[in-house]
């Protein structure tokens, strides 16, 4: 004969030990949950406008890389880097920005949180080419950053891609002049969302730059800066 015994109610610590162990094994399916979306996130995007002479089409590499093809229609040097920051900036701001530079013939990758570059790495099975008259830049990446020299691809989120080319001819990297801006682009959705704004001149007058010199600057429009430089004594 089979014998039931009574059912011993639960003391109130118990269910809260049984309670904080169901919520537990909830959040950490959910966050796992989460991680596997993450990896599955990158779309394809075919001839994204991200600056009006500037084009970038790219593709999931297998689950943690991505392939980017950037076009520029003129023969020069052409740059595209992920930047901190909200304005367009090749600092990010002061917390840096991710270049890749096509110039000479081959794409070099550069960190740089100032007006200035280091010296960058040869990015390994990428393409720089220079042909009719246009120029197309290829290369592959990992989205995580892997140093602090690095900055994360981050698929669903949208984040500030920006841009550089020379006039016409330059093929050796250097001063690109106006030539440079940013959106920030969604590399889940393959949509760019929005142009970043561009860093803006303000105004100064009678700089000391040196014993017996002084700058004043303003500006005359969005591209263009009056300089005045004086000489004393």
């Amino acid at each position: 004969m089979l014998c039931l015994k009574p059912f011993r109610s639960l003391d109130f610590p118990s269910m809260l030990v049984l309670a904080a162990a169901a919520l537990t094994f909830l959040g950490s399916h959910a966050s796992g949950d989460a991680g596997e979306r993450q990896l599955a996130t990158v779309g394809t995007g075919m001839d994204l406008e991200i600056g009006e002479m500037v084009n970038m089409s790219f593709e999931a590499e297998g689950t943690d890389s991505i392939q980017i093809e950037v076009t520029l229609n003129e023969a020069s040097w052409v740059a595209v880097g992920f930047s901190q920051g909200s304005v367009t900036s090749m600092t990010g701001q002061g917390e840096g920005s991710d270049l890749f530079v096509c110039a000479d013939g081959a794409v070099t990758r550069y960190f740089t949180t100032e007006y200035m570059v280091n010296t960058g790495s040869v990015v390994e099975n990428a393409t720089c080419t220079q042909v009719s008259g246009m120029t197309k830049m290829t290369f592959s990446r990992t989205l995580a950053a892997a140093s602090d020299s690095e900055i994360a691809i981050t698929p669903g989120t949208s984040q500030q891609v920006i841009y550089a080319y020379s006039a016409a001819g330059s093929f050796a990297f250097d001063s690109h002049g106006y030539n440079a801006g940013g959106s920030m682009v969604d590399f889940a959705t393959a949509t760019v969302t929005e142009t970043t704004p561009k860093t803006s001149v303000g105004t100064a007058s009678n700089l000391a730059i040196g014993d017996v010199v002084s700058l004043s600057f303003e500006p005359l429009d969005d591209d263009s800066v009056k300089i005045e430089v004086k000489l004393t004594g």
